[in-house]
């Protein structure tokens, strides 16, 4: 049997939601967190929602993208009291 190493570009979008006081607090919360244990929604205050995930060739080519999302979007669900 053969082995392959493999380099696959793919695009993804990770949807949980963060316990902080601002945004600015959620990001640092949800950049410095596990990853692995975000996908096991093993982290207090950090609840795994779901993710999407697309495989390419190349991620770009020319002027055209395979992105499914360009832009990083925040808003708050609830305040916690």
């Amino acid at each position: 049997m053969k082995k392959y190493y493999i380099e696959l570009p793919y695009i993804g979008v990770l949807k949980v939601e963060v316990n902080a006081e601002t945004k600015e607090e959620a990001l640092e919360k949800l950049a410095e967190a596990d990853k692995e244990e975000i996908f096991k929604d093993k982290i207090n205050g950090i609840s795994y929602i779901d993710e999407d995930w697309n495989y390419h060739e190349q991620v770009t080519q020319g002027n055209i993208s395979n992105a499914v999302q360009y832009d990083l979007f925040i808003e708050e669900v609830e305040e916690d009291k």
